[in-house]
């Protein structure tokens, strides 16, 4: 099993707790997304995972065009950087990982309280759980609408 399917699964155990609804249906966008939990119809939490994305910052600025396209929603995204996409980082993919937050802080400026951005850089599956965990409490999802990587 893949470090982002992993990721998914346990997201999808936390957040399934305690929840009346769970769905796995994409839903407004045609933009997948690795994890995307509906707080409330006009509110997500989404997570994208990279592992091995050659194009990160593309998981960033499509949810530009998502705010543009929907003035009435908010998103927050966490980006994690795992096991796979480390490695590359260290040559190659140094300059991706710095646009991501450079897109981020954009898209802030823009969408002001409508776009909340965090990344996290970890090969540790308990401690991205932990931050994700921090970052989104489980007590503000109503639906899980996502498909696993």
């Amino acid at each position: 099993m893949g470090f982002p399917k992993r990721i998914c699964d346990k997201l999808k155990e936390y957040f399934k707790e305690g929840k009346t609804e769970y769905s796995f249906s994409k839903k407004k966008w045609d933009f997948k997304s690795d994890f995307k939990v509906e707080i409330n119809p006009k509110d997500f939490l989404i997570v994208e995972i990279e592992s091995s994305q050659p194009h990160p910052d593309t998981n960033v600025t499509k949810y530009w065009y998502i705010l543009e396209k929907n003035p009435d929603i908010k998103i927050t995204l966490i980006q994690i950087f795992g096991r796979g996409f480390l490695e590359k980082s260290k040559n190659d993919y140094r300059s991706r990982l710095e646009l991501c937050g450079f897109m981020a802080k954009k898209m802030k400026r823009e969408f002001k309280e409508r776009f909340i951005y965090f990344s996290k850089k970890s090969n540790d599956m308990d401690e991205i759980m932990e931050y994700i965990k921090i970052k989104a409490p489980k007590a503000t999802a109503n639906k899980i609408l996502t498909e696993s990587p």
